[in-house]
């Protein structure tokens, strides 16, 4: 959460970006939308069985 939040104040991402995580992390909601950003849970599907239990989270700047 903490290097995404920081990723996203950076500026170095200024439309989406995409995020292979654990478990979802529903504390990083409410700070994508102060942020300005919105939030969908995609199915977790990369092609490698590292990932397949987890979650796959697409953030996009909000009028992108």
């Amino acid at each position: 959460m903490v290097a995404i939040l920081q990723t996203i104040d950076s500026g170095e991402v200024d439309t989406a970006l995409v995020a292979h995580l654990d478990q979802e992390p529903i504390f990083l909601y409410p700070e994508l939308d102060d942020r300005g950003w919105s939030h969908e849970l995609l199915p977790s599907s990369c092609g490698s069985s590292d990932c397949e239990d987890g979650i796959m989270l697409r953030m996009t700047r909000w009028g992108s």
